[in-house]
């Protein structure tokens, strides 16, 4: 009886794996991620470069992030900024496709510092980032005067627990 347990176990294992892959959703991952990858690997292997590989695979989210931070760097050559940014659903509101990061991984994609409306040193920021006419962005210089409307704009997003 002992012997054939090991083998009763694999049978069991493979069936039970077999079954996980018939439910559509573990399908569709399986065939999306697993294999999606593997047939585009020359496509690959043309991006090697980690700026383009970004691009392709964070979208908008990164795109915009990196703009701003090369924005900021070379027009205002202030690679020091705290940036002030949005609430995704201001975005939304406004029509701008832009999936706002959170501070941390804002500066994951560039290197520069930033908070959210609802966070302590909000009050500190000297850049934001605000949707303009025609969905598109602007990097604007915050100052005594126009930092405290600019906060209370984007904290009627930020909902509260």
């Amino acid at each position: 009886m002992k012997s054939t347990r090991p083998l009763l176990l694999a049978v069991l294992s493979l069936v039970i794996i077999l079954m996980f892959f018939r439910v559509e959703l573990y399908k569709t991952w399986f065939r999306d991620r697993v294999f999606g990858p593997i047939e585009n690997i020359s496509e690959q292997l043309t991006y090697m470069d980690p700026h383009e590989r970004r691009m392709a695979r964070l979208q908008n989210s990164y795109f915009i992030s990196y703009n701003v931070a090369e924005y900021l760097r070379t027009n205002k050559k202030d690679s020091n900024a705290l940036i002030l940014l949005p609430p995704t659903d201001y975005m939304k509101e406004s029509g701008v496709d832009f999936m706002v990061p959170e501070p941390a991984v804002f500066y994951l994609y560039t290197g520069m510092k930033s908070v959210a409306a609802n966070n302590k040193g909000a009050d500190k920021t000297n850049f934001a980032i605000v949707p303009q006419q025609g969905a598109n962005l602007q990097v604007i210089e915050l100052n005594d005067q126009n930092r405290p409307q600019i906060l209370a704009q984007f904290r009627k997003y930020i909902k509260t627990n």
